[in-house]
C-alpha cells in the first residue's frame, strides 16, 4: 500500500520522465536514420549494427507506449 501511495506522489515525475525518454528516443532514431540513409550508397560493415540500434529504438517505442498506459491504468 505505501508502494501505490508512493507511486501517486510521483506520479508526475514518471509522466515526465516518460515524456523525457520519448523525446530522447525520438531524436536517436532521427540521427541513425540521417547515418543510415548518408552512409546507404557507402558498402560499411557497420550498417547492421546501425539497423539494430533503429529496431531498439523502435522496440523502445512500445515499453514507453506501454509504461504510458499502464501508468494510466495504475493511477
Amino acid at each position: 500500500m505505501k508502494d501505490i501511495k508512493l507511486l501517486n506522489e510521483n506520479a508526475c515525475d514518471l509522466h515526465e520522465l516518460i515524456k523525457v525518454n520519448k523525446l530522447l528516443n525520438e531524436y536517436v532514431k532521427k540521427i541513425l536514420m540521417d547515418i543510415i540513409n548518408e552512409l546507404s550508397n557507402v558498402r560499411n560493415p557497420k550498417m547492421n549494427m546501425l539497423r539494430h540500434l533503429l529496431a531498439i529504438c523502435h522496440v523502445n517505442d512500445g515499453i514507453i507506449e506501454a509504461l504510458n498506459e499502464n501508468l494510466e491504468y495504475i493511477l
